[in-house]
C-alpha cells in the first residue's frame, strides 16, 4: 500500500466513523420525537454539533484533495455513500416529524 493509499483510507475511515455516529444520533434523535420525549434531545445537541462540524470539516479536506479519494478502497467509498445516504434520509424523516409536530401543535 502507498503512502496516498494509506492516507485516502484513514482519511476515509475518519469519515464513516464521524457519519455513524452523527446517524446514530439522528436515529435517538428521531426515536425520541417519535415517542413524544423531544425535550431529552438536549443532552444530545452538543455532541451533534460537535460531529457535525467534524463532518463537515472531513468533507472539505477530502475535496480538497481528490487524489486522496482516488486512493480510497471502492468498499470504503460504498459504505461511506450509504452511510451518507442514510444520515441524509434521518434528516429528512426528522424534519418532517418536527414540522409535523409544530403543525399540530399551532392546531390545538
Amino acid at each position: 500500500m502507498t503512502a496516498p493509499d494509506a492516507n485516502a483510507q484513514t482519511r476515509i475511515n475518519k469519515l464513516i466513523r464521524i457519519t455513524e455516529a452523527l446517524g446514530e444520533i439522528f436515529a435517538q434523535e428521531n426515536r425520541l420525537i417519535r415517542d413524544n420525549r423531544a425535550d431529552e434531545i438536549t443532552p444530545l445537541q452538543s455532541e451533534k454539533t460537535r460531529l457535525a462540524a467534524e463532518y463537515m470539516q472531513s468533507i472539505r479536506e477530502l475535496a480538497q484533495d481528490r487524489a486522496d479519494i482516488e486512493g480510497a478502497n471502492t468498499n470504503q467509498l460504498a459504505q461511506l455513500r450509504n452511510l451518507a445516504l442514510a444520515l441524509e434520509e434521518r434528516a429528512v424523516s426528522q424534519c418532517a416529524m418536527v414540522e409535523a409536530q409544530a403543525s399540530k401543535a399551532a392546531a390545538s
